[in-house]
């Protein structure tokens, strides 16, 4: 659990498999080195170190936080979820979010996230694949 309240669940492979937060507004740190290694020899060429939950909700910039993740799904469909909770938080309303990084044999690359989210009770849920090159 982090001072913001976010829960994280590892699996035995030291694997992020879980992360459940009610969100909040503010900014963390950003550790460039460990957004560059992410991953080590599962990373991909165009994989970008993706944050489970972003900085702009204080979710941390290192390791703990960080899976290999597609650039184009990093900075386009996840993007796009990451401002659909900032813009409800500038409104007012509560966002809580659970988000599944589900993982192939012993990959430490997930292939696809399953996330649910409320905005004020209201439940949504989406999977996102993390392609990988010549996929679609």
């Amino acid at each position: 659990m982090t001072s913001q309240g976010y829960k994280y669940t590892t699996d035995e492979l030291g694997r992020i498999i879980d992360v459940e937060a009610k969100l909040e507004l503010g900014n963390a740190k950003r550790n460039n080195y460990a957004q560059r290694t992410v991953g080590g020899d599962d990373r991909l060429v165009n994989d970008d170190g993706g944050h489970l939950i972003a900085i702009i909700f204080e979710g941390s910039g290192e390791i703990d936080n960080l899976v290999p993740m597609d650039a184009k799904l990093n900075r386009s469909e996840y993007k796009t979820l990451e401002n659909t909770w900032k813009a409800a938080l500038k409104e007012g309303k509560s966002v809580e979010v659970k988000i599944k990084p589900i993982y192939r044999g012993k990959s430490n690359r997930p292939s696809i996230f399953e996330i649910t989210f409320k905005i004020d009770g209201k439940k949504r849920e989406v999977t996102l694949k993390n392609f990988v090159e010549g996929e679609k």
